[in-house]
């Protein structure tokens, strides 16, 4: 078929994108070779979701590690794709690899001259992306730009409000997080608020659970933050208007007591009536098999899905209320439940705690996800579940 003369190969049969984006996709090299050989464009790009075949390529983080480094290395350096090409949901390849692809490959990115300060569509810049990974992700870009922090806009907020600040806290990593309060100290306060009032202690009381973050609420980083004066009487909000204080997001995403007795005994805390008060009870939410495509956080409770597209596309509990603004093409939406686990399934899940075996959620194969892998695509097969945390 490759060999047609009539055939087109940098065509967008559907929202997929070209032929050569389902290739990379699915990480098979002698079909991404062969589609470059015949004229397909590593540089085509699907404006909307997935952006260039390169991007399209780290976005998949189950398929083979040692696949995906061949792949790059040959789009880049044999069919000259364009790094800097733009568009899709994370806007550019250095994001995407930041997120799912090895040190390495974001090195060789950096040297063919990714632009460290482009913004996504939701404005978010590479230097949000590594906050959301580990030290070596963050320093890496550090070096890149010479330490030129405005150059990288490690200050920026991005659309919704978010800072680096807020990403960091979601990794577990505690010194990931003390870097980010040294090259941010003066211009983004501990309890600095994003666009719905959440701080980095909100964001820390939430599960994000994909690349390679915890997979529950860490205590260190609450504790570092209570330490550094995070307020635990704040208050946000979600798309459905509801306020949370950080004790009630914890204990709706299931924290442990631990955490739970972090939130209760700071020295700044209110009467103690006030945090035995019903605003801040929450039952456990169910865990879906999904992530956030805006926030990129794991979705805990009610699921907003697109039902206007040919891919999967999905929101949180928070996020909703910008399905407007950032997901614009369609207007069909469907709520996915339930919200709560209900009580058998808490209590047996209790029980499994008890006997300190591993927690898993019904269906799905909990994989040791690795620092340099992410799980970016909420794609699924029809009528079936997208497994997050299924490695392959």
């Amino acid at each position: 078929m490759l060999s047609s003369q009539k055939l087109d190969l940098n065509a967008e049969a559907t929202e997929d994108g070209t032929a050569l984006h389902i290739a990379t996709e699915n990480c098979n090299v002698d079909i991404v070779k062969a589609l470059v050989e015949k004229g397909a464009s590593p540089d085509a790009a699907n404006s909307w979701m997935y952006g260039s075949p390169l991007q399209r390529l780290f976005e998949k983080y189950y398929t083979s590690a040692e696949n995906k480094d061949i792949i790059a290395r040959h789009l880049i350096n044999d069919a000259g794709a364009d790094v800097n090409v733009h568009g899709g949901n994370m806007g550019s390849v250095l994001n995407a690899a930041i997120l799912s692809g090895s040190l390495d490959m974001i090195k060789l990115i950096l040297e063919k001259g990714a632009d460290i300060g482009w913004q996504d569509l939701h404005g978010r810049r590479p230097i949000h992306y590594a906050a959301l990974k580990t030290v070596q992700h963050f320093q890496l870009l550090l070096e890149a730009s010479g330490d030129d922090e405005e150059r990288l806009g490690i200050t920026t907020k991005a659309k919704s409000g978010l800072t680096v600040l807020h990403f960091a806290v979601a990794t577990g990593r505690s010194d990931l997080v003390e870097l980010v309060l040294s090259h941010t100290s003066g211009t983004i306060s501990i309890n600095e608020p994003d666009d719905d009032g959440w701080t980095p202690l909100l964001w820390a009381c939430r599960v994000c659970e994909s690349w390679g973050t915890p997979k529950e609420i860490s205590p260190e980083i609450v504790k570092l933050l209570l330490d550094r004066g995070a307020d635990p009487s704040v208050r946000g909000r979600t798309s459905d208007d509801r306020e949370w204080s950080p004790l009630k997001m914890a204990r709706f995403h299931g924290a442990s007591q631990e955490v739970i007795d972090l939130l209760t005994a700071s020295p700044s805390k209110k009467k103690e009536d006030d945090w035995k008060s019903k605003f801040h009870v929450s039952k456990k939410a169910a865990r879906t098999t999904w992530y956030c495509d805006l926030c990129l956080f794991h979705v805990y409770g009610i699921l907003y899905y697109c039902d206007g597209c040919e891919l999967s596309y999905g929101l949180c509990f928070k996020c909703y209320r910008y399905k407007e603004e950032f997901h614009p093409y369609h207007d069909k939406w469907e709520e996915r439940g339930p919200e709560f686990v209900d009580d058998d399934e808490e209590e047996e899940e209790e029980k499994e705690d008890e006997e300190d075996e591993p927690k898993s959620s019904p269906g799905i194969e909990q994989v040791q996800d690795d620092d340099s892998e992410g799980d970016w695509s909420n794609d699924e097969a029809e009528g079936e579940s997208k497994q997050t945390n299924k490695a392959g």
